[in-house]
């Protein structure tokens, strides 16, 4: 039975009485989307291949390691890469931490650093093919100044684009923050390909340039976003911050393009633009500090003094992040009543009604009639502090989830990740089809079916007696994973340690004895010096070099997946069936990454008290909020009977009104309201006048009351009339 024809059961009418749903067109999938599916066909019917293939995954990640230990041990010039790498990963860790609505992993983004560092070499490609058509060098200054900029800002940004084509859906299911984080991390490749290159292959007695003198770019990890360097008073702020804020603009677009239209998309042109400055700006200052003429004219050089000498990227990349987080948070709220809900309730009641007082006082300062530009201003002023405060609220909510699912144990907060993230994708794609997503992915029964139980997880005491025998086997494999994890937390933290130290003294010895020279600030100059300090090395060091390179972007790019299978929840159960075997998938499956997710894991839920779980408890929902919507609401019969021939028509009842198709048409309409797919939003607006819509996203159906729960009408909205509904609450 369809949920129309249950709806119409619950009133007492027959199915066919149920509402008219419209007919959903089936949408191809896209080019990822097929070879996944047939990946997991094939995974299906080879269950082995799966787990050989998981295994050997492990195994080449703790290769990768050996390898780059090797490669630090043979070739002393390299020990500084690593140095470079780091910092970059945690600038990443950074934005990814600051980026709280992102629906995609870290391990997906820490991918495309992988593909940013590759990129470096058909940018440089692409470099000296454009100098070499203008009769330039790949050193001349105009070529270091004027081509750098363009080029490699704008095909840095060829993996988003890419990933468009080829994952268009999933694209569409993005935050305004994930493209930010890709952008950022291809960006991070980049300059980890550039700037490490240009360390390694330095010439001896100028190993590092005047300009990078015993520090270079600030990697040291207590900075925010490190990565930048200074020359005098102009900063290079990075490759990471220039790329993702131009992919910062393009998501503030995507997102903003339909309630502003063409003109939105001058601000990604403006963050492209102001990176192109910048880029040039530090190639000039740097071409000056070794006698050369300054190359920018006065305007550029205007230009580059009003946005601050490339001081203020990194700020206007922040500001734009706390932008783009509150408008994927508004995303969520909006489609909260079509996904499924965290354990608890969002705390902070009287804060979100203080912000929705104050914001009607604010709309309230400025009348319509007599100041209309100012009144909507006042009232985007106000739409903007409860958009605000609602973002915060559903960011505590949560970060008091991941609290205490940390204090369960590492399996369950890995579970809340994922939870979390999954249905911020889901919020997502409601809120971008306005409601009615033709597709259901990801399948909302699957993920309301791991959010129900990570409730009973996090809340035992509303949990099932059977649901005992799990939490017991959980805490146990939770208990052999927190101990192998630490003690293998500490060898890795030393050794890393004892790596970070050896290559940061290695880094300033070499900037101490640079006594002049102009490293190539051209990535395509770059090629040839790499070239070169290979032929120099000894048949050994050949082969090393590039296993630490290849080790490297392994260990960077390749190994922060969240721990599946045997790691995760549903290892629990087969620990009691079988420990021996649990035991070993969990040994054969890890991961350097996943050690330290372990040791995180595990640390913080024995920083958390056992209190905390008293911030989901007290907002566990009563017996009165859970009982039907619609005794909560009023049907005066003189008002039935007003709006009795407008309503007809929805519920398919007869066409004149009699006391009984009163009656009929009031069961219809608490149907409707209690209708698990009927939406509701109560902080509406009716005619500028309070109210709250129930509405349903399927047939277009809406059914408004009086904010004191009296019914108001009822009708079928328009396309133009149902976006304005979900998006901003208005009709």
């Amino acid at each position: 039975m369809s949920a129309a024809d249950s709806s119409a059961a619950a009133a007492g009418l027959p199915p066919s009485a149920g509402l008219r749903r419209e007919p959903e067109v089936p949408v191809r999938p896209d080019f990822s989307e097929r070879w996944g599916r047939r990946l997991g066909r094939l995974r299906d019917r080879h269950p082995a291949l799966g787990r050989g293939l998981r295994r050997a995954h492990a195994l080449w990640s703790w290769i990768a390691l050996i390898l780059l230990g090797i490669a630090l041990a043979g070739v002393p010039a390299v020990r500084v890469a690593p140095v470079v790498g780091f910092g970059l990963l945690v600038a990443l860790v950074q934005l990814a931490v600051l980026s709280r609505s992102r629906t995609v992993s870290f391990a997906f983004c820490a991918g495309f650093l992988v593909v940013g560092a590759l990129l470096a070499v058909p940018i440089g490609l692409v470099e000296a093919v454009a100098a070499t058509s203008l009769g330039l060098r790949v050193d001349d200054q105009f070529a270091v100044v004027y081509l750098a900029g363009p080029i490699e800002e704008l095909l840095k940004l060829s993996p988003l684009l890419l990933l468009v084509i080829c994952a268009r859906h999933r694209v569409r299911r993005f935050a305004v923050v994930d493209f930010c984080l890709i952008a950022a991390a291809t960006g991070a490749g980049f300059q980890l390909a550039e700037d490490a290159v240009r360390r390694v292959a330095a010439p001896p007695g100028a190993a590092v340039p005047a300009f990078e003198v015993a520090a270079g770019f600030q990697y040291a990890w207590t900075h925010l976003l490190p990565g930048w360097v200074d020359v005098g008073s102009v900063r290079f702020p990075g490759h990471l911050v220039l790329t993702g804020l131009i992919g910062l603009g393009i998501g503030l677009a995507v997102r903003l393009r339909r309630r502003y239209g063409r003109l939105v998309w001058l601000l990604p042109l403006f963050c492209f633009l102001l990176a192109v400055l910048d880029h040039m700006g530090w190639a000039d200052a740097v071409t000056a500090m070794f006698g050369e003429e300054e190359s920018l004219g006065w305007p550029v050089q205007l230009l580059h003094a009003l946005f601050g000498y490339g001081h203020a990227a990194r700020w206007l990349l922040l500001v734009l992040l706390v932008v783009a987080v509150v408008l994927d948070y508004r995303a969520v709220v909006l489609a909260e009543d079509l996904i499924p809900p965290l354990p608890g309730k969002a705390p902070g009641d009287r804060l979100a009604a203080a912000a929705e007082g104050m914001a009607q006082r604010i709309r309230g300062t400025v009348p319509d009639y007599a100041a209309p530009v100012f009144h909507r201003l006042a009232g985007g002023l106000g739409g903007a502090l409860v958009a605000s405060t609602q973002a915060l609220m559903r960011a505590v909510h949560e970060g008091a989830v991941f609290l205490v699912a940390a204090r369960r144990g590492p399996m369950v907060f890995f579970s809340a990740l994922r939870v979390v993230r999954e249905r911020r994708e889901l919020a997502q794609a409601v809120h971008r089809a306005a409601g009615r997503p033709r597709r259901d992915v990801p399948p909302r029964a699957e993920v309301r079916r791991r959010a129900e139980r990570l409730t009973r997880t996090l809340l035992p005491d509303a949990a099932a007696p059977a649901m005992a025998g799990a939490a017991a086997s959980g805490a146990a494999v939770g208990v052999l994973a927190g101990v192998l994890a630490g003690v293998l937390a500490v060898v890795g933290v030393a050794a890393g340690l004892a790596v970070a130290s050896r290559a940061v003294w290695a880094a300033g010895a070499a900037g101490g004895a640079a006594g002049g020279g102009v490293g190539p600030a051209f990535v395509a100059a770059l090629h040839d010096e790499l070239a070169n300090w290979w032929y120099g090395l000894s048949p050994p060091g050949q082969l090393a070099a590039p296993a630490g390179a290849l080790g490297l972007l392994a260990v960077l790019g390749g190994i922060w997946a969240l721990p599946t299978g045997a790691l995760g929840v549903g290892g629990a159960a087969g620990f009691l069936r079988d420990p021996g075997r649990t035991t070993r998938e969990f040994l054969s499956n890890l991961t350097p990454g996943q050690v330290l997710y372990y040791g995180a894991a595990r640390a913080l839920g024995l920083a958390v008290p056992e209190t905390a779980r008293r911030v989901l408890e007290g907002d566990r929902p009563s017996a009165a909020t859970q009982a039907r919507p619609s005794s909560r609401l009023a049907f005066p019969p003189w008002h039935l009977q007003k709006r009795y021939d407008r309503c007809a028509p929805l519920f398919d009842l007869p066409p004149r009104y009699t006391q009984r198709h009163g009656e009929l048409l009031r069961g219809a309409l608490e149907a409707f309201v209690d209708a698990t797919d009927t939406a509701h939003i109560h902080n509406a607006r009716y005619g500028g006048r309070p109210a709250t819509i129930y509405y349903d996203p399927r047939t277009r159906i809406a059914v408004v009351f009086r904010p004191g729960g009296e019914f108001w009408s009822a009708w079928r909205l328009t396309p133009t009339q149902y976006h304005d509904v979900v998006t901003l609450g208005t009709l």
